[in-house]
């Protein structure tokens, strides 16, 4: 059985790989500059083994069939309170792993190419990590980060709105901007302040940064045939980041810890609603408004 040990958002998570169909299977290159060794690790927060002759013995009740992108997620629930959850591409399934209650521990298989492995293994990495450290004030958001002076700045919005966009004109228009993660940042509140971490999930877009800076503000944008950006009501910030959280409304536990994090989040930092084009002039308008 082989070990890998990594840090995420200063997390620390533990793969164990008992036995493989692709015996040449290598963890992607992403997570390479989240790898620690074990004597730098401390309490682990979620363990994976990787088996797979794996299958469930039984199957749980259905949840609910969920949609990431073009992938579809199917996720059981035991009586004892255990997920199950298969995570299928276009075609086929590629991963399927039974999680404790806590998201804690888990124990999962691959199938299919190469690339379907790869693909089954992050899936499982980004549910464990997500649902694992949501009790422990962590969030993953479905948001495009862009740095600028030492803090982050969080494009959120639909699939399609152009949040990577939107990084993008800040890198080519703002001397000393860059993109920290392009799909899946986490953010946690740590003394009062709200950080940012890259992820070794970032997208189509490949951006595996292990580093963290303060959130200097969130922007929730949508696509209009101009450029406007204004601050709104509290419910409407709370609604709207919600819809960017990889959250668990089943699970009232995880939820409610989802909730409190969010609440924590828009104490400290301001929330932005953007109508926009994705022209340098959105960007600019943009800057002058959230850089404080």
């Amino acid at each position: 059985m082989a070990n890998y040990f990594y840090c995420i958002a200063n997390f620390y998570i533990k793969i164990d790989f008992k036995h493989l169909a692709h015996e040449q299977f290598k963890v992607p290159t992403q997570y390479a500059p989240f790898k620690i060794s074990q004597d730098q690790c401390g309490p682990v927060v979620f363990s994976l083994v990787v088996d797979d002759n794996f299958i469930f013995k039984e199957k749980g009740n259905s949840v609910g069939h969920f949609h990431s992108g073009e992938n579809r997620q199917d996720l059981y629930i035991m009586d004892d309170g255990s997920y199950q959850i298969e995570v299928y591409d276009e075609q086929d399934k590629v991963c399927w792993i039974q999680t404790n209650r806590d998201f804690t521990t888990a124990v999962g298989a691959f199938a299919g190419s190469s690339v379907q492995y790869a693909l089954g293994f992050n899936n499982a990495m980004m549910i464990g990590f997500a649902f694992a450290t949501a009790t422990r004030g962590c969030l993953l958001m479905h948001a495009s980060v862009s740095t600028y002076l030492d803090k982050g700045y969080l494009f959120l919005g639909k699939s399609g709105t152009g949040k990577s966009t939107h990084s993008e004109l800040w890198i080519n228009n703002f001397k000393g901007a860059q993109l920290l993660n392009d799909d899946n940042p986490a953010l946690r509140i740590i003394n009062g302040c709200a950080l940012v971490y890259g992820t070794p999930w970032s997208g189509k877009r490949p951006c595996y940064r292990n580093e963290c800076v303060s959130v200097g503000a969130m922007v929730m944008l949508t696509q209009k045939p101009y450029n406007k950006i204004e601050q709104r009501r509290v419910i409407d910030n709370f609604a709207c980041l919600l819809s960017s959280c990889s959250s668990m409304t089943w699970d009232r536990r995880i939820y409610d810890a989802i909730c409190q994090n969010l609440s924590e989040i828009m104490k400290v930092v301001p929330i932005y609603f953007m109508d926009c084009l994705p022209n340098d002039e959105a960007a600019y308008i943009c800057k002058e408004a959230i850089v404080k």
